[in-house]
């Protein structure tokens, strides 16, 4: 794992389809993604982007296998690093 620069928070990269990294939080997060009331956003470790309601989280989520209701990934870096804003666009 990398440390964030801005913030010296533990970060992994994701590959995202459109073939930039993304930096994403150590910790996985398990989400239903059928919920009418979603509250993350996560980055599967393919790359994909899903909305859900968050049910779980913790490393031993990691090993999920994604279903059509409940999906592990983890949260962007960006969401919750006070110099996001100074990456962005890069």
């Amino acid at each position: 794992m990398a440390r964030c620069r801005e913030c010296g928070i533990e970060m992994d990269f994701v590959m995202m389809p459109s073939g930039k990294a993304m930096p994403v939080s150590g910790v996985y997060i398990m989400i239903d993604q059928q919920s009418k009331r979603p509250n993350r956003t996560i980055i599967t470790d393919e790359g994909e982007t899903v909305r859900g309601r968050e049910i779980a989280r913790g490393h031993h989520l990691k090993d999920h296998k994604p279903d059509e209701n409940f999906v592990a990934g983890r949260e962007s870096h960006f969401a919750n690093c006070p110099g996001a804003s100074r990456f962005r666009g890069k």
